[in-house]
């Protein structure tokens, strides 16, 4: 199963805060957390404030029916995406058009500042999820499904420690816990794609 999950680092240059990730994520592999893990993939172009009102502009030009776009569809349109992704501002390829095997994008790691709302969500999907989790626990513990209430508690004990685990949407490293920092000066947001 994938998971995507923003690490907000501190860190005032931005060739160091690849290695920063990857110092990070080493003591939560081999299964820890994740099996592997890629800046970007599937969340590739998450971070750049530009992606969402893309995506809206971009109905214009698709035609989809009942909600289903086809990769033909976009293959046949891709000038005209590229075109308004440019007309947009964006760089690289546009978010219809990325590779979610590519590896990283240069707006997959960008300054907390660029994409502070983005952020907000996110930490929102950790926040919901400790609601739905205590729901879940309960039902597996009605129906005696021990083994899956006693993962429902981990789980939840987790996000109630606030600790990086495959739960968590946003996680700051710096504190280590799922607080935004008050003063985002010489923080970067980093997406992980994470794998377990």
């Amino acid at each position: 199963m994938h998971k995507g999950v923003i690490l907000l680092i501190k860190e005032k240059n931005k060739n160091v805060v690849k290695a920063k990730v990857t110092a990070f994520m080493r003591k939560y592999g081999d299964g820890r957390v994740w099996d592997w893990y890629v800046i970007g993939g599937r969340w590739a172009r998450t971070l750049n404030p530009l992606t969402k009102p893309f995506f809206e502009e971009a109905k214009k030009i698709l035609n989809t029916k009942d909600g289903f776009l086809s990769q033909q569809e976009v293959d046949n349109k891709k000038p005209e995406l590229q075109a308004l992704w440019e007309k947009m501002g964006g760089k690289d390829t546009n978010p219809y058009n990325t590779d979610q095997y590519y590896g990283e994008y240069n707006d997959d790691i960008i300054p907390l500042k660029d994409c502070l709302e983005t952020v907000k969500e996110w930490k929102k999907y950790t926040d919901e999820e400790l609601p739905e989790k205590e729901k879940r626990a309960e039902e597996y513990k009605a129906k005696k499904d021990m083994s899956m209430y006693g993962y429902m508690l981990r789980s939840i004990g987790n996000l109630y420690s606030q600790y990086f685990c495959f739960d968590c949407s946003m996680f700051n490293t710096e504190d280590y816990d799922y607080s935004i920092p008050k003063d985002i000066e010489n923080y970067y947001a980093v997406m992980i794609d994470m794998h377990n």
